[in-house]
């Protein structure tokens, strides 16, 4: 009885020798299946070749893919020009080369210029902009809605540029000099080097060591009566370190009762030394604007006293001087009474403002 063959289906007359030989049919048909069968198998990606089994490789004549078949599935080769839908999957000691037959890294690019054209660009299917576009000299990235707006590159050796804002969510340590345009820090700001140029801080500025400035100030007028003893204002005050040396300013104003004045020292930690020069209205002052005033340099614990006249309205002193704190961190204050003890009030007012800044 006649039969086929298994893969490309060859007509084979029977062998008793019952059916006589057909040149169609046992040759000429048989040698038109062995020339097909010759090479990629011509097929569509929804139609099948007539004959399928393991080992068959077929080509795609719809989408121009090559694919072979192996446990009743189709599996798609990478070839040039063709679009490969499927995941390209290597083992982990293997290597993509690009423009190198001996890539030393995961992927290793060489191409013959890197100018011109980007290295790579990412951006989702429904975007018409990238959101990632890796350049000669850096990286753009963009929202994907419109063009890249943002660019880190090197300008020249040694430098990185960021053309745009840079947002710090944790440290930045900068060790050298450093330009920025526009910098928003979020966490600690810590810089060993030179600063070119503005530094604009919308927020605080906190520095530990010499430059470390403080400002306290009172945002209210503040009454006292009855009292020669000074107390510390609870508004005039700063935290200092043990050992460290710190310009201490206050500029004051004050005003109440010519019976009462104004008396007024500063303190600090215990063996804390320094001395302090001091101007203001003399005691019995009459004028604001022709008055004598008191000039002179002090211990910065001494109490110093200070004219008012309320027929005149506020008046205004100025102390600074030089504080080496001692063995123990603590506070300077700036502590206050009236100079005569009196019935109407002593008043220091709003916008009286110290000053310290740490110098060694």
């Amino acid at each position: 009885m006649a039969s086929t063959t298994p893969r490309v289906g060859l007509y084979m007359p029977a062998d008793d020798g019952s059916e006589p030989m057909n040149v169609a049919t046992d040759i000429n048909d048989n040698l038109e299946k062995i020339d097909n069968s010759l090479g990629f198998v011509q097929s569509t990606s929804v139609v099948d070749p007539t004959t399928v089994y393991d080992g068959i490789a077929s080509y795609e004549t719809d989408t121009g893919r090559a694919k072979f078949r192996k446990g009743g599935v189709w599996n798609y080769l990478v070839n040039a020009g063709s679009t490969f839908l499927n995941n390209l999957l290597l083992g982990t000691a293997n290597r993509i080369g690009i423009g190198t037959t001996t890539p030393v890294a995961i992927m290793d690019v060489v191409v013959a210029s890197v100018f011109g054209i980007p290295i790579v660009r990412v951006k989702q299917g429904v975007e018409s902009n990238y959101r990632m576009q890796l350049e000669a000299d850096g990286i753009r990235f963009g929202s994907g809605t419109a063009g890249t707006d943002t660019r880190i590159y090197r300008p020249s050796a040694s430098q990185i540029s960021v053309t745009g804002n840079a947002v710090l969510e944790n440290q930045l340590s900068v060790t050298g000099n450093s330009s920025f345009t526009n910098v928003q820090v979020t966490g600690n700001l810590d810089v060993d080097g030179t600063f070119t140029g503005d530094l604009n801080l919308a927020g605080n500025l906190s520095i530990g060591g010499i430059g470390k400035r403080m400002i306290a100030r009172r945002t209210s007028d503040l009454s006292r009566a009855n009292t020669v003893t000074p107390t510390a204002d609870p508004n005039l005050f700063v935290s200092v370190v043990a050992g460290a040396v710190y310009d201490v300013e206050l500029v004051g104003h004050t005003d109440g009762h010519s019976a009462g004045d104004l008396r007024i020292n500063w303190s600090a930690p215990s063996g804390s030394v320094g001395t302090k020069m001091i101007s203001g209205p003399i005691i019995g002052m009459t004028s604001r604007d022709s008055s004598a005033v008191r000039v002179g340099s002090y211990s910065f614990t001494t109490d110093i006293g200070y004219g008012i006249d309320s027929s005149i309205g506020p008046v205004s002193f100025h102390e600074r001087g030089v504080v080496t704190i001692g063995g123990s961190s603590g506070t300077l204050n700036i502590n206050w009474s009236q100079l005569t003890t009196n019935g109407t009030a002593t008043t220091l007012k709003a916008d009286t403002i110290l000053i310290v800044t740490r110098i060694a």
